[in-house]
């Protein structure tokens, strides 16, 4: 039960640019909160969020942190991306400050039951695309979370029977665990090796994500991967009703599946043929696997089948995933900025290539990735790499380098990047941004990657 916030001094650690913060700091000032917000970034870095609070009675401390703040407040909402071992909130704990997410606050203050989808990949395709199955069904769904969208802009609207359907990374479900919250239907799209720079081992990352359904009871609902074999391997830990998704049959189990060309569900041994796989416009064998995680939600929630087709025959999939942003002179030019991880980019390679037809724009900021499988991938699809600076960058050269691939070029912007690809291309090339790393360093986040790159793409003559 959340306690009353009015007159209580709290510190939101983070405003961040994507929503979530300033999404709480607004809300809680709405509750008539005295909030501080801070961060090590600088106003000017911040300067849209900020805009979205004025006229609300907010403390500002930027690019610093006070340890008067951590050691005063009566509790503190910290942003996902800031580790639990932050010497300010060890300062916080020290003086028995508790320690929130925006996240854990929502669900304390939701009175809907809530539908949850975390996974390495494909988490929010499968979240858009459930939004608008729900919203052709006329549910009015609220689709937030991770996915740039704050919950609390929405909080006010939900009530009991609004569908909340939430993208979830795995620092919003640790936020979950001393709550013991779990949605009450929950997806894990796939597991991978990722965010190895802040967890200690793939091993503590997959405990996280397996927050998802743990506290979970048998009235709820778990869908599952069939074909990951870390998602398959949880299974036995489901406390709650299990579905699976697999691009293959399989029998008797329920859940969504592929069988001679035709998307299938079954419930109870009742079998439903849902569409063709070759009437879905989305590409890619990555987002056959989030449609069939999306069918299973949809069909579980008793959407209809008319909804759910209508949605699945016009869905083309979410900007800088696998994004066709132009056709120039024959050439094709990819976005998918959002490949933050070699899996990622080695799903689009797979999607796209033909031959060795594409000119990879990759590289970036060092998520502790293996990159020897992905260097596989690109001697073969692969003519030539442009390669930004970064952290990884190195490290996928070496991988590169170390199977005999020389064709690789650095590029120390994304105006050079796009020029040499665009000189180097021929008709039938495909151009394809999929940097498998993080962005920060030459780009303040993945949608600043994106953005860069269309500007580039769009200024070609």
């Amino acid at each position: 039960m959340l306690q009353p916030l009015q007159g209580k001094k709290i510190l939101v650690m983070g405003l961040g640019v994507h929503g979530g913060g300033s999404g709480v700091a607004r809300w809680l000032a709405q509750q008539g909160a005295q909030v501080t917000v801070t961060d090590l970034k600088q106003k000017s870095d911040l300067r849209p969020a900020v805009l979205e609070l004025r006229g609300l009675p907010i403390t500002y401390v930027l690019g610093r942190h006070r340890q008067s703040d951590f050691r005063s407040a009566d509790l503190i909402i910290k942003n996902p991306d800031v580790p639990d071992a932050s010497p300010y909130l060890k300062i916080a704990r020290a003086h028995h400050v508790p320690v929130e997410t925006d996240i854990a606050l929502f669900w304390l203050s939701c009175v809907a039951p809530i539908i949850g989808i975390t996974g390495s990949k494909g988490k929010s395709t499968t979240v858009v695309l459930l939004g608008e199955m729900f919203r052709a069904a006329k549910k009015r769904p609220v689709v937030a979370g991770n996915i740039s969208a704050s919950p609390f802009t929405f909080l006010k609207k939900i009530t009991a029977q609004t569908p909340v359907i939430l993208e979830l990374s795995s620092w919003q479900l640790a936020g979950l665990e001393r709550h013991r919250l779990s949605p009450h239907l929950s997806v894990l799209t796939n597991l991978y090796p990722e965010h190895l720079n802040r967890y200690r081992s793939y091993a503590h990352y997959i405990k996280d994500k397996e927050l998802i359904f743990q506290f979970q009871t048998i009235g709820d609902v778990a869908v599952l991967n069939r074909d990951n074999a870390d998602s398959r391997r949880l299974a036995a830990a489901v406390p709650s009703q299990r579905f699976w998704f697999s691009k293959k049959y399989f029998a008797e189990e329920n859940g969504a599946f592929c069988r001679a060309g035709w998307l299938m569900f079954r419930y109870n041994d009742i079998e439903e043929k849902i569409i063709r796989a070759d009437a879905l416009r989305v590409i890619g064998q990555h987002n056959l696997e989030n449609v069939l995680a999306a069918i299973v939600v949809a069909r579980v929630s008793r959407l209809p089948l008319s909804a759910v087709r209508t949605v699945l025959r016009r869905f083309t999939g979410v900007p800088s995933r696998t994004e066709l942003i132009r056709v120039f002179r024959g050439v094709k030019y990819y976005n998918d900025s959002k490949a933050t991880a070699p899996v990622a980019t080695i799903s689009a390679l797979k999607t796209l290539a033909s031959g060795k037809n594409i000119i990879l724009l990759v590289g970036g900021a060092d998520k502790k990735s293996d990159f020897g499988e992905l260097a596989k991938l690109i001697k073969r699809t692969v003519r030539q790499v442009v390669l930004f600076d970064g952290a990884a960058s190195p490290k996928i050269k070496r991988a590169l380098t170390a199977l005999g691939y020389g064709a690789i070029i650095p590029a120390h912007s994304m105006t050079g990047a796009v020029r040499v690809a665009a000189t180097l291309a021929v008709p039938g090339d495909i151009v394809l941004l999929s940097p498998a790393c993080a962005s920060f360093g030459l780009f303040a986040h993945a949608e600043d990657r994106a953005r860069q790159f269309q500007i580039q793409v769009s200024k070609l003559k």
